[in-house]
């Protein structure tokens, strides 16, 4: 069975229905099962409960479709580094380089957002499984799927989509360092690499790396990894240093502290701003990384229609 992983917040399960769409339209539902992650402070978990299941029920005349839906709330520790995070990064000379004045208020709130980091614990909220694909409820599926889980991912924690032509690789020796047992010596040793990096600027990373959105995980090999306890260790001493040294959170850690990714079809995960406008309609995966009002985007609007056309 092919699991799928989405977490989800007040703000973001009205796009649940169009993303079961595109899946269904595209692919053969009765491989998937689908897990959805309730995170959210202020709504019930009830009652977001109950909206999700309202949307599965409208296409389960049609499908049968497997679905769990799992609360989890961040733990209280988690909750206090975020809040360090942002503080810090109102005040780090980084952040007001590289981020415009228009979007700093915004660029934080993601930054702090709890439901950004629900996706480093989803090896603990379903313990049971070993592996599955993470997307984000800011895409449309508009192909299919099925071949991402057909791939060996032996080795690997994490499959992910480049987002340039190269990949960018970490020195090995800080790798198995950082892998190894996540010690203080091995974060300095990759600060150190993060600040020696020439022109590559800490606050671009992932610019030449992979976006989190989309991400095939390998639970087996991220438990053994210790991987989400290594992301919050090095959190934590950014927190005690006081020198916040990249802007774009989730992304940029996940970079740093699993840089070694089996590498997906660049179709998985077609990021709008990135993407030429004629290849769009060629992605199997589209992503509307960092858009606003999504749901009253042009093309958002036309890729729906397209799907409707087709199914019609």
């Amino acid at each position: 069975m092919n699991n799928l992983f989405f977490c989800c917040d007040e703000k973001y399960i009205k796009f649940i229905n169009n993303v079961i769409f595109g899946l269904t339209k595209y692919n053969d539902i009765s491989l998937f099962t689908l897990n959805f992650i309730v995170s959210s402070p202020n709504v019930s978990f009830d009652i977001l409960e109950r909206k999700i299941t309202k949307t599965i029920n409208k296409y389960n005349t049609e499908h049968s479709i497997k679905y769990t839906i799992r609360e989890f709330i961040l733990p209280q520790e988690v909750k206090e580094q975020l809040d360090k995070l942002s503080k810090l990064l109102k005040k780090s000379p980084l952040f007001d380089i590289h981020v415009k004045d228009k979007q700093k208020k915004r660029a934080i709130s993601i930054f702090s957002n709890p439901g950004n980091w629900v996706r480093m614990f989803i090896y603990d909220i379903y313990p049971e499984l070993t592996c599955g694909l993470y997307l984000d409820l800011d895409i449309l599926i508009n192909g299919d799927i099925s071949p991402i889980f057909e791939n060996d991912y032996t080795g690997y924690a994490i499959g992910a989509v480049p987002t340039c032509k190269e990949k960018q690789k970490l020195n090995p020796t800080i790798i198995s360092k950082i892998q190894a047992s996540g010690n203080v010596d091995g974060y300095n040793q990759l600060i150190d690499f993060i600040k020696t990096c020439g022109d590559i600027n800490p606050a671009d990373f992932n610019n030449i790396s992979y976006n989190c959105g989309v991400l095939y995980l390998n639970l087996v090999e991220w438990r053994k990894r210790n991987i989400t306890n290594k992301i919050f260790g090095l959190l934590n001493h950014i927190i005690s240093k006081t020198e916040l040294l990249f802007t774009s959170g989730t992304d940029l850690i996940m970079n740093i502290i699993a840089p070694d990714y089996f590498e997906l079809d660049g179709t998985y995960n077609g990021i709008v701003k990135y993407t030429l406008r004629k290849s769009i309609f060629k992605q199997a995966i589209i992503h509307f990384k960092g858009c606003q009002d999504i749901q009253e985007n042009k093309l958002y609007k036309i890729i729906i229609k397209n799907a409707i056309r087709i199914a019609e």
